[in-house]
């Protein structure tokens, strides 16, 4: 466990009322504050802005948003299986392998020029929804 249960063990911060109550935990089990957690487990949707667990079980066969043509065509990518993308200081690539285009139409979906966004599950289910919807029209002409 971190060095006490009054603290985070990553940024050493002593925790407020309600983190000490209710605390998170890192990956090894120890305690570790809301901004923590949010920094390292978690992401901000790119369609409505609300942060989303983005452990490995929640990323598979969710939905990111790409509008980085050197990475990918620009749209709506299905994470088939991890790790799909990696960056360094040298470069940015996605692994095409272990991801789907969907579809070239962002949606509701906001994400700078030249930069890839996570879409939370239920986002990512509307966004299905509306595919198959639009799929189903294209099919029947």
């Amino acid at each position: 466990m971190g060095k006490n249960s009054e603290s985070c063990c990553l940024c050493e911060n002593e925790f407020n009322e309600q983190e000490k109550d209710y605390p998170h935990s890192d990956s090894d089990g120890d305690p570790i504050c809301d901004d923590c957690h949010r920094n390292n487990y978690q992401f901000i949707c790119c369609c409505c802005e609300e942060f989303a667990d983005s452990d490995e079980e929640v990323l598979v066969g969710s939905l990111f948003a790409c509008l980085d043509e050197d990475v990918a065509p620009v749209g709506i990518y299905r994470i088939k299986s991890v790790p799909f993308y990696s960056s360094s200081s040298l470069s940015e690539e996605l692994n095409m392998n272990a991801v789907e285009q969907i579809s070239d139409n962002l949606f509701n979906c906001y994400v700078e020029r030249g930069a890839c966004g996570h879409i939370c599950r239920k986002c990512s289910k509307k966004i299905k929804e509306e595919t198959s919807k639009l799929e189903g029209k294209n099919n029947a002409s």
